[in-house]
């Protein structure tokens, strides 16, 4: 798919854009397409235009195009989240989430803290489409430049929920699955629980096992639809 002159151009807005130690997070998360477009030279935009207009039923995708849409005006910063790590405290990047979205989220929260004494963590809520690029070229790199295997766990932008309010998507955590055994979220208690009660918040798993939309099974990815 990608020769080597485009490998070199796709490496060098990964290094531009991922790994830059000053650029920061929120910068980088709800960055404008249009902004981020603009901000590439005419070979780099073509080619992420190319990507971006790649055909995803042909690597097996069902997922519905959801559009490229602006970033929310009203959303949430989560600060301050810690999880365990090989025994030590880590601190998780901020999060941001649509205000109704973040209120039925705090919502739950308190609920399965109060019964399950569990603390129900985001590991990613709102990205917007210009970072949902990045992390797809990122994915691509790591995958050796391979189309169909990238595809297969994270989504282009416009075809993630993660950009798309009205169904937006958390990924959620849990404070000790990053401890040695790396446990997943499906074996820990906080998944057992939004199994039975997330529907009661708006909350529903996107991407159950053998899904019709030909996405990997992801017990952590779930996505808010409004109860009114």
């Amino acid at each position: 798919m990608f020769d080597q002159k485009e490998i070199n151009i796709l490496e060098g807005i990964i290094k531009r854009f991922l790994y830059k130690k000053r650029q920061s997070r929120k910068k980088i998360v709800l960055m404008d397409y249009r902004v981020f477009l603009s901000s590439l030279n005419p070979a780099e935009r073509k080619l992420i235009k190319k990507i971006q207009s790649l055909d995803i039923s042909k690597y097996g995708k069902k997922t519905p195009f959801y559009g490229i849409r602006r970033i929310p005006e009203d959303l949430v910063t989560i600060r301050g989240q810690r999880c365990k790590d090989k025994g030590k405290i880590r601190h998780l990047p901020i999060s941001f989430l649509p205000r109704k979205v973040y209120e039925a989220f705090k919502k739950m929260r308190k609920t399965i803290g109060e019964e399950t004494g569990k603390s129900l963590l985001i590991n990613s809520g709102y990205r917007s489409p210009a970072y949902q690029m990045l992390i797809f070229l990122g994915y691509l790199k790591k995958n050796f430049w391979n189309i169909r295997k990238t595809m297969r766990g994270v989504a282009l932008p416009g075809y993630s929920q993660h950009g798309y309010p009205d169904k937006q998507a958390i990924d959620f955590a849990s404070a000790e699955i990053l401890e040695k055994k790396k446990k997943d979220f499906s074996e820990t208690k906080e998944y057992q629980w939004l199994i039975k009660n997330a529907v009661e918040f708006g909350f529903r798993l996107s991407f159950p096992k053998n899904n019709r939309f030909g996405v990997k099974f992801e017990p952590w990815h779930w996505h808010y639809e409004s109860l009114s």
